[in-house]
């Protein structure tokens, strides 16, 4: 499979056949080296570039996210289950919370 990467036209220079240029380069590279398919990635957001894919044959495939490596392995953290031991602590913890508020209720 070859992969043509945000193939992008300076917003002053489309609607002039240079999208279509690109994209008979990557066909004629495909079919050079016998590629029998061809595969593109756009922004998300420019809906004339994913118009203009989707006129090409070009159908979605997958969906890429990104973000920043410190954001992911925060979140992961964030998500990780806890250890069995901290667990238990933590519930030790509350059941001698709850004691507590019970004996204070009886007590008053």
């Amino acid at each position: 499979m070859l992969s043509v990467l945000l193939p992008a036209v300076v917003s002053d220079f489309q609607r002039h056949g240079i999208g279509h240029a690109l994209m008979e380069a990557g066909v004629t590279q495909a079919e050079a080296l016998g590629i029998t398919h061809l595969r593109t990635a756009t922004a998300n957001n420019s809906r004339p570039a994913h118009r203009f894919m989707a006129r090409l044959a070009l159908s979605p495939s997958a969906v890429l996210r990104t973000a920043p490596t410190q954001v992911v392995r925060a979140k992961l953290a964030a998500q990780r289950p806890r250890s069995t031991a901290a667990a238990k602590s933590s519930l030790s913890s509350l059941l001698a919370q709850r004691r507590s508020q019970r004996r204070r209720t009886d007590a008053g």
